[in-house]
């Protein structure tokens, strides 16, 4: 009798371990499940923030948004182009507080006597979320994003004229300094004047313009920039490289 209760003890005590065990492994699937769903929640809020410029400026000229259905993917060395959009309303907010702000009356003067003398380029920028992020600064990643501005800036008939800003640096974490300056040489190639829009991006509003400036003055060409960046240029340090290479010109 002693040796029979002693195998169904054993067996009880094995058979409670045993659902531990499995709890245990369902508690820790669980945590991962719900880690993952956390990481996946942060990052569709992190998308949702950096696309409002994009999607405010198609909520307040709604003609923009047929493009997507007639316009193909983009290759490398492909831009986009859109003439005549006209802005009906002023947004307000930002993020989920996006909201109507009223109308606007678009002034731009018609043009050709068809659209409104409006332009919109879309230039995709290389998505460094997935990879890795140094990459970007490999001269295959420079001569792309060059070869992508430039086609976005080059466009036969748009204006002289380009506003633009940190392209490629929220979701897609570009390098800010990287990209700048990537834009102002595809811009200057194309022969255009540039309007550079910093948003919080604090250095780059104290730093670009007397970068500018000073090889402007020193009468550095854009071949001459781009063989620097792609002789090496190390995360945030291409201002200070920049500087470094030509301070005795």
């Amino acid at each position: 009798m002693a040796n029979v209760f002693g195998i169904l003890t054993a067996i009880v005590l094995a058979l409670a371990s045993f659902v531990a065990y499995k709890n245990k492994d369902a508690y820790a699937n669980e945590l991962t499940h719900r880690k993952n769903e956390d990481r996946n929640l942060a990052a569709t809020e992190a998308r949702l923030k950096t696309a409002q410029k994009s999607l405010a400026e198609f909520c307040v000229s709604p003609e923009l948004i047929a493009t997507r259905l007639f316009c193909p993917v983009m290759e490398k060395d492909e831009a986009i182009l859109v003439e005549g959009a006209e802005r009906y309303s002023e947004p307000v907010g930002y993020g989920w507080d996006l909201g109507f702000g009223g109308p606007f009356t678009d002034m731009s003067p018609v043009v050709h006597g068809r659209s409104l003398d409006s332009w919109v380029v879309a230039i995709d920028a290389s998505d460094f979320r997935g990879g890795n992020r140094n990459s970007q600064f490999e001269p295959a990643g420079i001569i792309r994003e060059l070869n992508k501005a430039w086609a976005g800036f080059s466009m036969p008939g748009a204006p002289d004229r380009i506003a633009t800003g940190n392209w490629g640096c929220g979701l897609f974490k570009g390098d800010v300094e990287l990209k700048s300056i990537l834009q102002w040489l595809a811009a200057s190639r194309a022969g255009r004047a540039i309007h550079y829009h910093p948003w919080n991006e604090e250095r780059v509003y104290r730093e670009l313009p007397p970068l500018a400036e000073r090889l402007c003055a020193s009468r550095i060409t854009v071949g001459e920039v781009t063989r620097a960046l792609l002789g090496g240029v190390a995360p945030r340090r291409c201002y200070t490289q920049l500087r470094d290479t030509y301070a005795a010109t």
